[in-house]
């Protein structure tokens, strides 16, 4: 069983000891305390209080700044039942003590009330009672001075021990919900253990110590969102700003600490439609009475899996009003760290356990932007803005609130920024482009021109993508479309014939995944044609088309 520390050692959370400063990487953090100390010459225990829900003991570390050796860091958890009774006898002393005083405190307010009331009453009698002599002539001038004098001194005496009672009152009042409060946290129902960190310490003399420790929680995190604004006539740079989207639920409040987040372990999204192969098969045996034909939609993925919605939108909207006010950008300091990248936050900021998330600005760049439009007609006939920029590894995945010309346009999600690949992100989608894909030739036949014996089939199929710029300008349009492929050699891919022709073939290292790059001029139309033939012996189930 452990034992229990001497409490006379125990350095409780407060001023004396405190988190100074975090990092926060994306599903843990780093928490630097710090703690003030007194020792004797000699061996020491010196034992820091902490409330940390998973603390990784692995990663515990001390640095004492005083004269003499740190023989040895460990981490301590006992049962609170066995250890904080003292505390919460001792605290519930302070407080039956403080509640006292407030009554007492309370009694006066209320004397000095009705001392303040009686007051009134004599005014309210002196200017009856007063005004009548005066008119009679019976009273003097000497004796309505000293009722004024009189009426003055009481009234400002009353006011001053009603302002000073007040700011008792405050006081006493923060200090009991001070004590309320570490009761609350002495016997925190979330937390049956109480987490000690004991540095032992040989001074060489008595002196006061100033520890820092550290140590990796997890709980907490962060996740990168983005607002890109692109003015009008997309030419100008984009203006491109990031931000850290904070939580935590640790078990510690963060209050005035220095604040960083790192990209240890980057977070992964997708948002635009990338077209896959089209894979053409013989169906694999099955028994009878269980035989079904494969649709369309268990070979090609849906138009939802490349469209998803941001899981909080109203979060992204948030942050727009936010940012709404002309203010000068407060940027992070960013620091390269071996591998990785820190941002160094420019204020000290306070993040309770448990809390509200915290959205705070960390950088904005201008590079530069090449925009086209992209549509992967197969999946999704919507047409997108694209904006590809330059690699830049300090770009994670993750949100993006996207305004164009000044106005919002979408929220989607920023893609991992891959080897020899643009920085590409979606804009939103443009009404002003209408595309519609058709199957236009779907047959069967036995014969093909009397080529084929009658023991194979062959299939002939046609699709179709017209495309119109409604626009008042010309653009350039990215289209993305699949052939198919068979994976069996049974089958074949004959006669295939592209209208126009692709400007590349296998994207992405692909099989059968071709692009088009058009450029449309304005309120103009461009027509797509991929037409071909399907071999297969007769008595084979084709699945994929």
């Amino acid at each position: 069983m452990t034992s229990l520390p001497d409490q006379q050692n125990l350095i409780y959370n407060g001023a004396q000891n405190r988190i100074s400063a975090v990092t926060v990487f994306t599903s843990h953090a780093l928490i630097m305390r710090e703690a003030q100390a007194q020792c004797h010459a000699g061996l020491s225990p010196l034992v820091l209080e902490v409330n940390a829900f998973d603390l990784d003991e692995d990663s515990l570390q001390a640095e004492v700044l005083g004269r003499g050796s740190i023989v040895g860091v460990q981490l301590k958890r006992i049962p609170q039942k066995d250890y904080r009774q003292p505390e919460l006898a001792a605290l519930e002393t302070q407080l039956k003590q403080l509640q006292r005083q407030r009554k007492t405190l309370q009694k006066r307010v209320e004397i000095e009330s009705k001392r303040a009331a009686f007051l009134d009453s004599v005014a309210s009698f002196a200017n009856v009672q007063v005004g009548q002599e005066i008119q009679t002539g019976l009273m003097s001038a000497g004796k309505l001075r000293e009722t004024l004098d009189f009426m003055s001194e009481s009234y400002a005496e009353v006011a001053t021990c009603a302002d000073e009672l007040e700011h008792q009152l405050e006081a006493l009042d923060a200090e009991i919900k001070l004590i309320e409060s570490r009761q609350r946290i002495a016997r925190q129902s979330d937390n049956k253990t109480l987490t000690l960190i004991e540095v032992l310490f040989d001074s060489a003399e008595e002196q006061a110590l100033t520890l820092h420790v550290s140590y990796l929680v997890k709980r907490a995190g962060w996740t990168p969102i983005y607002k890109v604004d692109v003015s009008g006539d997309r030419e100008a740079q984009v203006s491109f700003m990031q931000f850290a989207k904070i939580t935590q639920n640790t078990g510690e409040d963060w209050d005035n600490v220095s604040l960083r987040v790192s990209n240890a372990a980057p977070v992964r999204h997708s948002a635009l439609p990338e077209i896959g192969p089209w894979w053409v098969n013989v169906a694999p045996p099955v028994p009878l009475s269980r035989a079904v034909s494969a649709p369309a939609a268990a070979v090609m993925a849906s138009p939802q899996e490349y469209s998803k919605k941001l899981e909080d939108d109203e979060a992204l909207y948030d942050l727009d009003e936010a940012l709404a006010a002309p203010a000068v950008f407060a940027e992070a300091e960013s620091h390269v760290q071996g591998v990785t990248f820190e941002h160094q936050l420019p204020q000290r900021y306070q993040i309770k356990s448990g809390g509200d998330e915290v959205t705070l600005p960390l950088q904005r760049r201008t590079p530069e932007g090449h925009f086209y439009h992209y549509v992967v007609p197969a999946l999704d006939t919507q047409v997108f803005l694209v904006c590809e920029i330059k690699p830049d590894g300090q770009w994670l995945s993750g949100a993006v609130n996207v305004f164009f010309d000044g106005r919002f346009v979408a929220s989607t999600t920023l893609e991992d920024n891959k080897a020899d690949q643009p920085l590409r992100f979606n804009l939103g989608v443009d009404r002003g482009i209408k595309v519609e894909r058709r199957k236009v030739t779907d047959k069967l036949s036995e014969t093909f021109f009397g080529r084929v014996d009658r023991s194979s089939v062959v299939r002939e199929m046609e699709f179709l993508t017209v495309i119109s710029n409604l626009k008042t300008e010309a653009i350039t349009l990215h289209c993305e479309d699949h052939l198919p492929v068979a994976i069996n050699d049974r089958i074949q891919i004959k006669d295939l014939e592209i209208s126009p022709a692709p400007t590349e073939t296998s994207v992405r290292d692909l099989d059968g995944v071709v692009r088009w790059e058009l450029p449309l001029m304005a309120e103009s139309t461009q027509k797509l044609s991929v037409r071909f033939f399907v071999k297969a012996p007769k008595e084979l189930q084709i699945v994929g088309l």
